[in-house]
């Protein structure tokens, strides 16, 4: 039974929890629906507007309510879980609103196991959004917004394609090029043109990201200096353009994580472009040049917005 097996560490507090709110647990449906999210958008990207081969490629890899999970997801702390209360929005601590909240402390390392069934290969959609979530993803609240952020200290099982360049990732330039290949390789030569997509993709005419050199000193400051920006010359801009769910979207477009490489957290964002939001895209744009100057950041995949 093949089996991907991951020695994960976080880089940013997560707050992640069950039932029970206040006792933060890791939960493998949390990891499955990151994947999830990052298969519909590697897969709507790979056959842009065809939804019924999306919901095909998505159920041969996840499964559906005509067919079981070919692959099954674990989860589990390699240590006791340590705790703390951590500032969920860290931007406001001038502003008197801030408030503490129990989260999976960072540093915390974890393993995850993801293993077919008897007889069943893995999925290259699964083995591709997972990557993708290692690289661009978080999990639990504010997962958005650099929170949850999973550095990999060691990655076994891929296929020969993917395994190259599943991390640990030494220098920002090894973890730009891991980026840029997995996107290359798992998206390859998409129709040029295709009309806006109704969900989050990866084509690169809808999708922009970005990948930071600056050195921050944990993920508290990264966010500070995300939210100077959001909050500052964009902020009349910040809710239909970067923010939380409203107008039939789902969540933000503006997909803000952190990766410790190097001993120095650097920022990571990805900004997926819908229909709704094509009218904005001037105001995306320029954002998003701003945001390569603070944080001394590199386009691995897509670009300006045309």
């Amino acid at each position: 039974m093949p089996a991907i097996e991951l020695d994960l560490r976080l880089d940013s507090p997560a707050f992640l929890a069950g039932a029970d709110k206040s006792k933060p647990e890791f939960r493998a449906a949390s990891v499955r629906g990151q994947l999830r999210y990052w298969a519909r958008a590697l897969a709507g990207a790979q056959v842009p507007g065809d939804l019924k081969r999306l919901w095909q490629a998505e159920s041969a890899a996840f499964g559906s309510t005509g067919q079981g999970a070919p692959v099954m997801v674990r989860i589990a702390p390699l240590f006791p879980v340590r705790t703390e209360k951590a500032p969920m929005l860290p931007h406001r601590h001038n502003e008197g609103r801030q408030t503490l909240t129990d989260a999976i402390a960072d540093e915390q390392k974890f393993r995850i196991v993801c293993q077919t069934r008897p007889a069943v290969a893995l999925p290259p959609l699964f083995e591709q959004a997972l990557m993708a979530w290692l690289l661009f993803g978080g999990f639990g609240r504010r997962a958005r917004r650099m929170f949850g952020s999973p550095g990999v200290h060691s990655a076994t099982g891929f296929s020969e394609g993917l395994q190259a360049f599943a991390g640990p990732w030494q220098t920002i330039d090894d973890y730009r090029s891991a980026a840029k290949a997995l996107l290359q390789s798992a998206i390859a030569g998409p129709p040029a043109s295709p009309p806006a997509p109704r969900f989050p993709t990866l084509h690169p005419k809808y999708s922009h990201v970005l990948i930071g050199a600056k050195a921050f000193d944990d993920a508290a400051k990264a966010n500070g200096e995300l939210f100077g920006l959001l909050r500052g010359k964009y902020r009349e801009h910040a809710e239909k353009c970067f923010g939380r769910a409203m107008g039939g979207r789902r969540a933000s477009p503006l997909i803000a994580q952190v990766r410790k490489i190097g001993g120095s957290h650097r920022v990571v964002l990805t900004y997926l472009l819908t229909e709704d939001l094509v009218r904005h895209k001037e105001i995306v744009n320029a954002f998003m040049k701003d945001a390569a100057v603070a944080f001394e950041a590199e386009t691995v995949w897509g670009g300006e917005f045309q």
